[in-house]
C-alpha cells in the first residue's frame, strides 16, 4: 500500500475533500513466492466521513488492466487509465426517489434491473501525455522563486502516508484501523 496505494489515496482526498476515517483489507503474498515480505496483492476499503467508500486493488501477478481508476458515483462513473479516459454517464441519474424503491427489489436474479445499463462508449476525456516527475519538479522550482507553498508539501505526505500504512495494518492484523491524523 505504501507503494502505489498511498497515490492513489492522495487523488482520493483531493477529489472528495477529505482524509479516510478507518480502513478494512485483505492481502497476501501468494503469487510471487520469493521470500518478499511485500504483499504482491491487496483489496482495501477505505470509509470517509463523507459516506464515501474508497475500494483498493492492486495485484501485481495480472496486468490486464494496468494502472486504472474508476470513479463511480450517482452521476455516472469515470475510467482513467495511462492512455486516456472515459465518462459513462448514468440513465437516468440516480434520484432519491429511485433510492428509495432500491431496498424494495430483490438483490439478486434475472428480476432485478433497477437501472438501466450504462455500457456504451461513454464519453471521451481528453488525457494529456506528461512526465509526472517532470512536472512535479517544475511546479517545486516555481513555488520556490514565486515564494509559495507546493501543492504536494509535507502535510500531504503524511495525509497519504497515515492511510497506506492503516491499510497495511488492516491487512495484517484482519481489523479494521482507524487512521489516526495526531501525530
Amino acid at each position: 500500500m505504501t507503494a502505489f496505494g498511498s497515490l492513489h489515496i492522495v487523488f482520493c482526498h483531493q477529489l472528495l475533500g477529505a482524509r479516510p476515517r478507518s480502513v478494512l483489507g485483505l492481502g497476501g503474498t501468494d503469487f510471487w513466492k520469493d521470500g518478499r515480505e511485500v504483499h504482491d496483492h491487496v483489496n482495501v476499503v477505505y470509509d470517509y466521513p463523507t459516506g464515501a467508500k474508497v475500494v483498493f486493488t492492486s495485484l501485481l501477478g495480472n496486468a490486464h488492466t494496468q494502472a486504472r481508476i474508476e470513479i463511480l458515483g450517482s452521476k455516472g462513473t469515470i475510467d482513467l487509465s495511462l492512455e486516456g479516459g472515459r465518462f459513462f454517464p448514468e440513465k437516468p441519474p440516480i434520484t432519491a426517489a429511485v433510492r428509495s424503491v432500491e431496498g424494495l427489489a430483490p438483490p439478486s436474479g434475472p428480476s432485478f434491473k433497477l437501472f438501466p445499463s450504462s455500457k456504451d462508449d461513454g464519453e471521451t476525456i481528453e488525457v494529456k501525455e506528461t512526465n509526472s516527475t517532470y512536472l512535479q519538479l517544475e511546479s517545486f522550482f516555481e513555488c520556490i522563486h514565486e515564494g509559495r507553498k507546493p501543492a504536494c508539501n509535507a502535510e500531504v505526505a503524511r495525509d497519504a502516508t497515515i492511510p497506506a500504512l492503516a491499510a497495511n495494518e488492516a491487512i495484517d492484523t484482519g481489523k479494521t484501523v482507524i487512521c489516526d491524523y495526531q501525530l
